[in-house]
């Protein structure tokens, strides 16, 4: 399978090195190209995909182009979406489900806002009907009569997410060129825009269509059957939890892992956890759903519970970290007691320090409650 990975041009080289120097499971199957934009030339802040596809799109060959966002982590198996995709002759078919992983922020008292998209369908076909996000819908939302009688039955809801997961006809992505209409956004702009154009003639001929050209657009519904998780990892509460659940979907997705992707065998269970081979642990040490990256250094009666261990981080003897992140190369002092934070790269935290939903970083001055 040929896939092109779009990547900023000054992340170009880092992502080179990763999947060349073994830092991830081989990827034998897969013919993985490079390809980068510029995102130093001004402006470029503002690229949407669709602007960076339309830069690439000479480059894209085959009848049927499947897109799929950066930020997308998943055990999904795509034969069953692609295979309805083609006997519907789909122009487009979006990925939806109504159980994306999501979690907890650290860092804050607030509650996870829940993102979640507007989508009308016909519940008889799965012809996708609308889509849109929720920060994107107006009051002022206007419907073509035509769309109505496009079905016996419409179903409207707010329970299911798009995770930017797409089979799209590639004829279809020519709209980004030979269109009356300026996309930036792929969403917002251009598959709004696609989905609309079911319905009005005067849309299809806006996109470069030929206004007689009818065509449909459907929604994939992901299911228990398809996938064990999916993870959008556009928000802090998503990339989390996909971190904590990886490891034990890891043998699922990649066949024969070399030993270090499996991490550290300790004595105690480690069914949600992982520990870099290279990490040293203390003595009675408590370990619960978190993961540990390399080269840290975690003293005796710890506990660490629901975290992400960053690289090259030391814990020392006594601390008790939950549902936080530290990052790189923190110092986590003895008897420290840290919940529902955040731990900026090298940051030192002093010893019996008390520390509750905060993000303690280098700008900021840390006001700690001490207790002697």
């Amino acid at each position: 399978m040929e896939c092109l990975l779009i990547v900023p041009k000054t992340k170009s080289a880092f992502v080179n090195k990763l999947l060349s120097d073994g830092s991830l499971p081989s990827l034998d199957q897969l013919i993985v190209t490079i390809l980068s934009f510029d995102d130093e030339e001004e402006g470029a802040e503002e690229f949407g995909t669709a602007d960076v596809l339309l830069q690439n799109l000479d480059k894209l060959k085959k009848k049927n182009v499947l897109i799929v966002s950066g930020d997308l982590i998943t055990d999904l198996t795509l034969e069953e979406m692609l295979k309805f995709h083609e006997n519907e002759n789909s122009v487009l078919t979006c990925l939806l489900t109504d159980s994306p992983l999501s979690g907890a922020i650290p860092g804050t008292n607030e509650r996870p806002k829940k993102y979640r998209d507007f989508v009308m369908f016909s519940p008889e076909t799965n012809q996708l009907l609308y889509l849109i996000d929720e920060d994107d819908f107006g009051d002022d939302e206007k419907f073509p009569a035509s769309l109505f009688k496009s079905s016996p039955h419409i179903q409207t809801s707010a329970k299911y997410k798009d995770i930017h997961l797409y089979a799209i006809k590639r004829d279809a992505l020519n709209s980004l060129k030979n269109s009356k209409l300026s996309f930036s956004s792929l969403k917002a702009d251009f598959i709004s825009n696609l989905i609309y154009g079911q319905f009005s003639k005067s849309k299809r001929r806006s996109l470069g269509f030929n206004e007689q050209q009818k065509y449909k657009c459907f929604a994939y519904f992901g299911n228990s059957n398809d996938c064990s998780f999916l993870a959008q990892c556009n928000n802090l509460g998503a990339y989390f939890e996909a971190n904590k659940i990886i490891k034990k979907f890891l043998p699922k997705l990649c066949d024969n892992l070399d030993s270090k992707f499996l991490g550290k065998q300790t004595n105690q269970s480690q069914s949600e956890s992982w520990i870099a081979e290279n990490t040293q642990i203390g003595t009675k040490f408590q370990l619960k759903r978190s993961v540990i990256s390399e080269g840290c250094i975690i003293g005796d009666n710890v506990k660490i519970d629901n975290c992400l261990i960053l690289s090259d981080v030391k814990i020392l003897d006594g601390a008790n970290i939950k549902n936080s992140i530290i990052l790189n190369n923190s110092q986590i002092g003895e008897q420290v007691n840290i919940s529902m934070c955040i731990i900026t790269p090298k940051q030192k935290i002093p010893k019996k320090a008390k520390i509750n939903s905060s993000i303690i970083c280098e700008e900021k001055e840390m006001n700690l409650n001490i207790c002697e």
